[in-house]
């Protein structure tokens, strides 16, 4: 998304406007913008993918679970 004024929103803070620019440099390097015949594998390797670079942390709660945090930060999640 090209259009980030989203991210003045009054409910975003520094960290997440961390996190977009972070996460959208990384889906910029390694995720194509067509797929395949084979739709499912490719959702598979996006999340195999996505986890390995360390992005599905934030969709966990509880760092000792290997969570981003303590509790899933959902505006992290939307992002």
């Amino acid at each position: 998304m090209s259009d980030k004024d989203y991210l003045q929103w009054p409910f975003f803070d520094d960290k997440h406007r961390q996190l977009e620019t972070e996460l959208d440099a990384w889906a910029t390097k390694h995720i194509a913008h067509d797929h395949g015949p084979d739709v499912d594998a490719e959702c598979r390797a996006l999340v195999k993918s996505l986890g390995q670079a360390g992005w599905l942390r934030h969709a966990v709660g509880g760092t000792a679970h290997g969570g981003a945090a303590e509790t899933i930060d959902t505006r992290a999640i939307c992002l």
